[in-house]
């Protein structure tokens, strides 16, 4: 269960916290699109990042297989699990992206319902 929930933070939460907290200066001085763009390039950045780290350990795991003639306990893992584990990564990473669309939408409301002008009315 801990290691699911480390997995969560890791691969949900750091992400869009990390492309949340750099796109912030963007969305409150009204680029919104600007803050959009950067924010989800960090999110594509670190996601290549998790994913070659998910790749390297299968790679290691693979070359201990092999030094090991075949007898080491990963050797039973079957080869399609690690696509299966990218998908998901990049089904987070599209995730993360739609969440930072909604948090800057939203940080676009308050910021607009601070500057409206009572005498526009």
């Amino acid at each position: 269960m801990l290691d699911f929930i480390f997995g969560a933070l890791l691969y949900v939460v750091f992400p869009l916290l990390c492309g949340g907290l750099i796109a912030l200066p963007f969305w409150l001085s009204r680029k919104i699109m600007i803050g959009n763009i950067i924010g989800s390039v960090i999110i594509a950045f670190i996601m290549v990042i998790l994913v070659m780290r998910t790749y390297g350990n299968f790679i290691g795991d693979q070359d201990i297989c092999r030094q090991s003639n075949y007898e080491s306990p990963v050797c039973n893992q079957d080869s399609t699990d690690i696509i299966y584990t990218m998908f998901g990564l990049v089904g987070v990473s599209w995730l993360d992206v739609f969440g930072l669309f909604a948090i800057s939408g939203l940080v676009e409301d308050s910021q607009r319902r601070r500057n409206i002008n009572p005498d526009m009315f």
